[in-house]
């Protein structure tokens, strides 16, 4: 029994760090603008919870189906470009 118990003390970390490797895997880069600065994220899902915001509404943000939300908006070359040439 006592074998047992340390068997499964030694398999679950491993279980807990591949199920952490399959979820940094399904993780996605997002790049949104926010306050006129770029604002790159890893882990949307992480992100949006630490942040107060709806993560439906930031993927609608990103796929173009929503323009903005709580002040985030999609970050794309052209955007970046004219607000730095409203800047200077």
């Amino acid at each position: 029994m006592r074998e047992d118990i340390i068997q499964f003390f030694l398999k679950d970390p491993i279980v807990k760090i591949s199920s952490i490797m399959e979820d940094i895997k399904k993780c996605k880069n997002y790049s949104f603008i926010y306050n006129n600065q770029k604002v790159d994220i890893f882990n949307l899902r992480e992100f949006c919870r630490k942040n107060n915001l709806d993560q439906g509404a930031m993927t609608r943000v990103n796929s173009g189906k929503q323009i903005i939300h709580k002040g985030y908006s999609k970050w794309q070359q052209l955007q970046t470009e004219l607000i730095l040439k409203l800047i200077v």
